[in-house]
């Protein structure tokens, strides 16, 4: 009895693991028929005689609705293939509150231009990216069409806000600090959320703001997350909450740091109180008094990322906000030292990214040198800060390292951002991917051109939907493979390529019905490898012809000829290819040979 119990329980162990082993492919019955007449589905819709399709399409899974139809070529024995998937949406529609945190300090322009000593301004360099933007520009473009789809999408259901930030927050308030002091800031924020997206693209920044005579293009990301988080409070509980932030680089300013919590969390001196500081530096620069207004809350003026620390021998060399400091630290019972901008940042970030999903693009983020010697005023020695480490701040300033996107390049903004769309509205399919293998007696035509120089042509129910989307076609096992699907409700992708029968193949038989395809599967999310979906696959033909041929003896008057002169000959039937996959030496071939004689009335079949 031990034995057999043991083996009951080592079947049942068998059964529990197959679970997590086997995939879960769904094939919703659709069922083939192999017959003399070959194979194909069982329920058909028949074209033209030679094409079956799986009649009721599309088929509905729970992520998607998929189907796949042949069509008739311009050539016998050629067609074409459409494989469409389109997503669903599980959840009811929500209030979407999105708010836009764009960076719009002076290296925002920088991109692909260069300064020219001859024009006095900054001109497109040799080096710039496709398309000849900024990325102001560029940040501009794909921010509108981002609004746009999501506008689309949600319809009434979706509000948006702005922050636009430098040296802080840019909302046309006056600044009152050291050289900024006396100046406005440029009006590019929206402060309260609104249903209507032109509210947003009316004040989008179209310059930085040294273009505009300002010297205030520091980066204050922490001042630009703290007004996001703001804007969200107001938003009632039910709603979705969601920043979307641009940046290019690493904090060049933060608030001072009062003091951290046993949980961790950070409080901060946002009163933006003012202190003074003698410096003749800034006598010569204003000619009005020796002192400077420097901002006591604010640290850094946007020369640098890291703070002097104690004891170096610039410390009392540079202002106050260039010194590094501690604050105590309940959580660890010690001192907490802050010697650079990042470390406050990434504590407010704290405070924001857990309570709303807030995703970061980094725009062409790259090593940078700070290195202000050159200058009067004392500042941090110089420093490097390398893009893995900067990559890390962005990250970081994320509700998960799966809500940064790495743009290595401006013309890339637009894909992510219809990544980042994608994932707004709870997709079914989310990075998906298709497995399409070629049937044993089709084809692919590789050189079919449908789009350019491609095999294939992408189709979409909105071109941005394509951002991201790769087909390949593996040669070895014939398979054609599609990734970085993401669908929701309404939104659809066609893939359409073309084949050819192989009716050069020795095996090939006329008038019988082949599969287009192998078993052709949707993997709707990449987190789920082993729950597939499965496509119905249409079965094709080509019809088989008799050639009837037939020797007239006659001369060329008309004349019949003479018995004698009649002898038995052998005509040959070659079939020439069209398939541009076959090699060109392979594509005439005899396949039949026929003997005329008196005997046969000289004709033959």
């Amino acid at each position: 009895m031990k034995t057999k119990k043991s083996l009951v329980s080592f079947l049942l162990l068998c059964v529990f693991l197959c679970q997590f082993i086997i995939p879960t492919i769904v094939r919703a019955d659709i069922g083939y028929t192999d017959n003399t007449s070959g194979r194909f589905p069982t329920d058909y819709t028949e074209i033209n005689g030679i094409i079956r399709n799986y009649r009721n399409q599309p088929i509905e899974y729970d992520e998607a609705f998929v189907s796949k139809t042949a069509s008739k070529g311009e050539k016998d024995g050629e067609f074409y293939i459409d494989l469409k998937i389109e997503g669903k949406d599980k959840s009811e529609p929500k209030m979407k509150d999105i708010v836009i945190v764009l960076d719009n300090s002076n290296s925002m322009k920088l991109n692909g231009t260069k300064w020219s000593e001859a024009d006095n301004k900054f001109v497109l360099s040799d080096k710039a990216s496709d398309g000849a933007h900024d990325r102001v520009t560029a940040a501009n473009n794909a921010i509108k069409t981002f609004l746009d789809n999501v506008k689309e999408r949600a319809g009434e259901n979706v509000r948006f806000a702005l922050v636009t930030y430098g040296s802080d927050v840019f909302d046309g308030s006056l600044c009152k600090e050291f050289y900024f002091e006396n100046q406005y800031f440029p009006d590019n924020t929206v402060g309260t959320l609104t249903p209507n997206k032109e509210d947003i693209i009316a004040k989008l920044p179209t310059k930085a703001p040294y273009e505009l005579g300002k010297s205030c293009g520091a980066t204050f990301t922490q001042a630009a997350l703290k007004r996001a988080a703001d804007i969200l409070k107001s938003s009632p509980n039910g709603n979705e909450k969601y920043i979307v932030h641009l940046t290019d680089g690493t904090p060049t300013r933060s608030y001072k740091m009062k003091s951290v919590d046993r949980n961790g969390i950070a409080t901060f001196d946002y009163s933006n109180t003012i202190a003074s500081e003698r410096n003749n530096y800034y006598y010569e620069l204003y000619r009005r008094n020796q002192y400077a207004n420097i901002m006591g809350s604010k640290m850094g003026d946007g020369q640098a990322y890291e703070l002097v620390p104690k004891g170096d021998a610039r410390y009392n060399q540079v202002y106050s906000i260039h010194r590094a400091y501690d604050v105590p630290d309940a959580s660890t019972g010690r001192r907490l030292d802050i010697t650079n901008h990042g470390r406050p940042t990434l504590y407010e970030a704290k405070n924001i990214v857990n309570k709303y999903q807030t995703f970061t693009v980094g725009v062409e983020l790259s090593g940078y040198t700070f290195n202000n010697d050159g200058y009067s005023v004392r500042y941090p020695a110089p420093h490097h800060i390398d893009k893995p480490y900067a990559v890390d701040i962005m990250e970081r300033m994320s509700t998960s390292k799966n809500h940064y996107y790495d743009a290595t390049n401006i013309d890339q903004l637009s894909t992510l951002l219809s990544k980042i769309e994608a994932r707004l509205f709870n997709p079914t399919v989310v990075n998906g991917s298709v497995s399409d293998p070629m049937g044993d007696m089709v084809d692919l035509n590789l050189n079919a051109n449908l789009d350019g120089n491609k095999f294939y042509k992408l189709t979409a129910s909105n071109p941005s939907l394509l951002n991201g989307v790769s087909v390949s076609y593996d040669k070895n096992t014939r398979k054609i493979s599609v990734t970085g699907l993401n669908l929701g409700a309404n939104q659809w992708v066609n893939l359409r390529y073309k084949v050819n029968l192989r009716t050069e193949d020795p095996q090939y038989k006329g008038n019988f019905f082949y599969p287009t395809n192998g078993p052709t599967t949707l993997t709707p999310n990449e987190k789920n490898p082993n729950t597939k979906r499965d496509f119905p696959v249409p079965s094709v033909k080509a019809n088989t012809i008799d050639v009837n041929v037939q020797k007239l003896w006659k001369y060329k008057n008309g004349t019949e000829l003479p018995d004698s002169m009649k002898k038995e000959i052998k005509v040959k039937l070659v079939r020439k290819s069209t398939n541009p996959n076959v090699a060109a030496a392979d594509r005439e071939k005899e396949i039949a040979e026929k003997t005329l004689n008196k005997a046969g009335n000289w004709t033959g079949t």
